[in-house]
C-alpha cells in the first residue's frame, strides 16, 4: 500500500480504511512511515477494548448507524 503510494508520488497523505485493513504489519508500516491514518477495527478484540477503557464512557454509539457482520 505504502508503495503504491510512493509510485503515485503522494506525499503527507491521510489514510481512511476499514478493518480490512488491519494487521500489527500494516499499522507498523503506517507508523515508521509518519502516515496518518483512521483504522476501523474489531470491538471483541481484548486489546482493542483494554486501550479504550480509559475513555469508554464517552463512546458511544451513534444514532442511525447499521451494525455490518
Amino acid at each position: 500500500m505504502l508503495e503504491d503510494l510512493n509510485i503515485l508520488r503522494y506525499s503527507k497523505v491521510k489514510l481512511v480504511m476499514d478493518r480490512g485493513f488491519f494487521s500489527e504489519s500494516n499499522i507498523n508500516d503506517l507508523y515508521k512511515n509518519h502516515v496518518k491514518f483512521l483504522i476501523s477495527v474489531k470491538m471483541s478484540l481484548a486489546f482493542i477494548r483494554k486501550g479504550l477503557e480509559c475513555c469508554g464512557k464517552g463512546i458511544r454509539k451513534s444514532q442511525g448507524t447499521t451494525k455490518h457482520a
